[in-house]
């Protein structure tokens, strides 16, 4: 999977809540002003999605050292560089699938990753195989709709906060409940209506986090 958009935007374009959604898309936030000195700041989004274990350079697709050559250059300019993937990790060459997307997850790591949520294909195998993938991230998860039979979010974030020099961006995740029946996650797993979940991030983000914009993002699906 190549990089699927990368763009420089000023800050008052660029969303402080990044809607991770795998197959549909949310409602939209009305930007919050900004002080003049946070709107000239620029944020670079590099944005991946539907990764599918393309570990190599596949029909025409750049693999993972290419990603990450591609990312490392970006960074090496100097600009504030968000990088985040909104899920479907798993699922895809018979590589990645071999060894249960362990190369894919330890090149996120290299790459260094800000946040990914989960796409349906993260729950295409058991629970178990899903906890190693999380305790082989290095790289923080984020859910704003799936909680545990303890009643956390999966992962351990319902939401982030990225301070850059001048203004922060919030993060929040989201998975279609159609994942339920497209794909196989545990019984203990509890998904929340997406608007609700979405709509509850965004409100903390906005009133406790005090976050600088609440803005949506053009997002990919499955």
């Amino acid at each position: 999977m190549e990089v699927s958009d990368m763009k420089r935007f000023g800050i008052f374009f660029i969303l402080s809540v990044f809607l991770f959604v795998s197959g549909t898309s949310l409602f939209a936030t009305p930007a919050r002003e900004v002080s003049s000195e946070a709107s000239a700041r620029e944020l670079v989004l590099l944005h991946t999605n539907d990764h599918h274990g393309v570990v190599l350079p596949n029909g025409g697709k750049a693999g993972l050292a290419e990603r990450a050559a591609y990312v490392k250059g970006i960074k090496a300019l100097g600009a504030n560089v968000l990088l985040v993937d909104s899920g479907d990790i798993n699922t895809g060459s018979a590589f990645s699938n071999m060894f249960d997307a362990e190369p894919d997850f330890l090149a996120y790591n290299l790459m260094g990753y800000d946040a990914v949520t989960f796409g349906n294909h993260e729950f295409d195998g058991t629970q178990g195989k899903l906890e190693k993938q999380l305790s082989q991230a290095k790289f923080p998860f984020v859910s704003s709709n799936i909680k545990t039979s303890d009643g956390k979010y999966l992962g351990g974030n319902q939401y982030l906060v990225k301070k850059y020099d001048g203004f922060t961006v919030g993060l929040l995740g989201i998975t279609t409940l159609r994942t339920k029946t497209i794909a196989s996650p545990d019984k203990s797993l509890v998904f929340v209506n997406e608007i609700e979940a979405a709509r509850e991030a965004v409100n903390i983000l906005r009133n406790r986090e005090k976050v600088d914009i609440v803005s949506p993002l053009p997002i990919s699906g499955t």
